[in-house]
């Protein structure tokens, strides 16, 4: 089959690989698309892994059954799945507690597992007995789909903090998830949902997506902004959706007293965030980490996509093929866009 392989630092290389095997407890994936996250930019532009299903990358996978194991039960060929790379064991202490995401032998497809960038991708046992496929149905299109994944991390982000009625809102970063995170605030009946973006041309795309208010991260008196917005309190839930440690410290200074703060965006290796700790101690600001979810956010997300209160084609700006992946890689580096998928023929 043709895969397109993370061979070194901004090189994809398409290569014929071996078609993976079906396991007798697994499924055989025809892959119909396959979302470019923000890690696979970063893996692309800073590190390259070892080992075919390190370098085989793509984890925002929907696409048709072709093959059923021997020993594999309620799937059949030409169903249609989106997945969910999130593995769990299922027995640690907080699989047991319905944090599957935060399991203690934690495993992903495309990191422990190939990934979708290529034709056919295996679905192991394990995914299946843990609940990481979603059947889709023949209205919600394939590239539609990918947008499941990442609005599963916005989903059990957002239900983390709790993120309710008349909630004010900030957010860092006006990409697909900071998007995602606005649509899904207001949703949840949020009163202000702030975008803060640094990129001109997205600013407006944020507010014809889910922001009442769009500021300018370099331009813009934020603190001052924000306050004005929220009668002078500050946001109840600021979630930083970018890969920033000034926004990071900048959010805590936009909370209201108790106010709860998110760092979604992941950032390199070793990096650190300064902040006032007294602000933080006095005001009583509580902050969160968020990276991942468990298989029933999957869940919803394919609903509120499926049901169209999260319009996902709305967020797909650029798709390419698979044999233009690098070309599509380096679109989605420039970040003029949103959401760019690759689709295969």
């Amino acid at each position: 089959m043709k895969a397109a392989l993370l061979e070194g630092i901004k090189h994809l290389a398409l290569r014929d690989i071996p078609d993976p095997v079906c396991e007798p407890d697994g499924l055989l994936l025809q892959v119909a698309a396959c979302g470019v996250c923000g890690s696979d930019v970063r893996n692309y532009l800073y590190s390259a892994n070892t080992g075919v299903s390190q370098r085989l990358k793509g984890h925002e996978v929907s696409g048709r059954v072709v093959a059923v194991g021997s020993k594999t039960t309620g799937f059949a060929i030409g169903e249609r799945l989106s997945i969910a790379p999130p593995i769990s064991c299922g027995q640690c202490y907080y699989c047991q507690r319905g944090l599957q995401h935060l399991c203690d032998h934690y495993q992903e497809i495309a990191r422990e597992y190939p990934g979708g960038f290529a034709e056919l991708m295996a679905i192991p046992a394990v995914a299946l007995q843990y609940g990481c496929v979603c059947k889709i149905t023949d209205q919600l299109s394939f590239t539609e789909a990918t947008v499941s994944e990442p609005l599963s991390s916005v989903i059990a982000c957002q239900e983390a903090v709790n993120v309710g009625l008349g909630d004010n809102v900030v957010i860092f970063g006006a990409g697909p998830i900071g998007i995602l995170h606005a649509q899904l605030a207001r949703i949840h009946g949020a009163g202000q949902v702030i975008v803060i973006e640094q990129r001109p041309e997205r600013l407006g795309q944020a507010l014809k997506l889910g922001a009442t208010m769009a500021l300018n991260g370099l331009q813009d008196d934020l603190r001052p902004a924000v306050l004005n917005a929220t009668e002078n309190r500050g946001a109840d839930v600021v979630i930083v959706a970018a890969p920033s440690s000034m926004a990071q410290a900048q959010a805590i200074r936009l909370a209201r007293k108790r106010g709860r703060v998110v760092w979604f965006g992941g950032l390199p290796k070793g990096s650190e965030t300064k902040v006032d700790a007294n602000d933080i101690h006095y005001r009583e600001v509580t902050i969160y980490g968020a990276f991942s979810y468990s298989p029933r956010h999957n869940r919803m997300a394919v609903d509120l996509i499926s049901r169209r209160k999260i319009d996902a084609s709305k967020l797909i700006t650029a798709t390419f093929p698979l044999g233009q992946v690098e070309k599509a890689f380096e679109h989605a580096a420039e970040g003029k866009g949103l959401k760019t998928v690759i689709v295969m023929n």
